[in-house]
């Protein structure tokens, strides 16, 4: 890949969508692009040229000429005594979901910071859906603050016998530079590690769900994003040697390996816990209107109705993830726009391998800083 090619990686950013460029600016930028793939091919070996397309392919495929949903609210089934997790579920596609699966019967928890904006959440649920199906409950937590997760988990233990689903989709995007969480970590990243506390705390009833339930269909779904084929450095993190934990680079930067972070998790739960009948997918949900831009500079409506899908669609997606029923060896999988399996780089998906399976044991790594991290 060409340094001038870089440049024009960075500048664009296109992994948070060209929320920082006019329309014409996009279009100038997408055309040097182009070009400097042209530039690419005719410079590099024929490996090269190979991963090169295999890459702009699989970024492209994500981006645009995206099928119809595999599936939709009409198509999902019963969800009567179900019970499922969603964080950041008064918001965005998360907001979306919660609908789908209240109309199906389901009872849903949503896991946010603000009551007050959880009763209007529900309000708005009743208002769309009139007949009364589901449940609607709510449990105060700040996946940013540790010990309110912990809290939150323990809450939810003592309400609930079983739990279907959990969604780790704790929505927080390149906040102001220099905010930090309770803890002094990184915003983008305490929200990764409150998702893995989380986890943790409920898996002894997710267990126990799934030796009740049908095969296949316990999950943990995590959210990630296009980000981490794009963005993120070789091997999706980078280390610290000083602090042995994830570089601090920025907030772009640290968006993207809070994204790989899911990634790595997502995999190395379904690795861990497959046997015990859990599966464990990661998604992306899509490139969608989302309240998320309220924290970066997404100021040009016409370039972001241009660029952005409907936020529906990224429900769809996660809806794939959560819900469409396993074929074959699906328990760990990357989903892609708008509910079809993918992959990510091929050097994030060696880092998901173990080294004693020839990967570079990336996904481990993380899982055990963020087990360390939390004790």
């Amino acid at each position: 890949m060409s340094t001038e090619r870089d440049k024009c990686l960075q500048k664009v950013g296109f992994a948070h969508h060209l929320q920082c460029l006019s329309l014409s600016q996009s279009i100038n930028i997408s055309t040097q692009l182009v070009e400097s793939f042209f530039q690419d091919i005719s410079e590099h070996s024929d490996k090269m040229n190979e991963q090169l397309r295999h890459h702009t392919a699989n970024v492209l495929s994500q981006c645009i000429y995206l099928p119809e949903p595999t599936l939709k609210e009409e198509t999902i089934p019963s969800q009567i005594g179900k019970v499922h997790i969603i964080t950041g579920g008064d918001t965005g596609y998360g907001f979306e979901l919660v609908k789908m699966l209240y109309n199906k019967g389901a009872t849903v928890y949503l896991l946010g910071r603000d009551e007050d904006h959880f009763e209007d959440t529900r309000e708005t649920v009743y208002a769309d859906c009139p007949d009364l199906r589901g449940n609607i409950e709510f449990i105060q937590c700040d996946l940013a603050n540790l010990r309110t997760v912990k809290s939150a988990a323990t809450e939810f233990l003592r309400r609930e016998e079983r739990l279907d689903v959990l969604v780790n989709n704790a929505p927080v995007m390149r906040p102001p530079a220099g905010i930090e969480s309770v803890q002094g970590y990184d915003l983008q990243m305490a929200h990764t590690l409150g998702q893995f506390i989380l986890t943790k705390l409920l898996l002894p009833l997710i267990q126990k769900t799934a030796t009740i339930s049908n095969p296949g269909s316990v999950r943990v779904i995590w959210a990630s994003s296009i980000a981490v084929d794009l963005e993120s450095p070789k091997g999706g993190i980078e280390w610290d040697p000083e602090t042995d934990a994830p570089k601090k680079m920025g907030r772009d930067y640290n968006y993207v390996q809070a994204k790989v972070g899911n990634v790595f998790l997502g995999m190395e739960l379904a690795r861990r816990f497959r046997d015990h009948g859990i599966v464990s997918r990661t998604f992306n949900p899509g490139n969608i209107q989302s309240e998320l831009y309220n924290m970066t500079v997404m100021e040009d409506a016409l370039t972001r109705n241009l660029l952005l899908y409907s936020t529906i669609n990224g429900a769809y997606t996660a809806l794939y993830a959560g819900w469409e029923d396993i074929e074959g060896d699906s328990y760990a999988a990357y989903v892609i726009p708008w509910g079809r399996e993918g992959r990510c780089r091929p050097d994030l998906v060696d880092a998901v391998k173990m080294k004693e399976d020839g990967g570079t044991g990336g996904a481990v790594a993380f899982w055990d800083w963020c087990h360390n991290t939390t004790l």
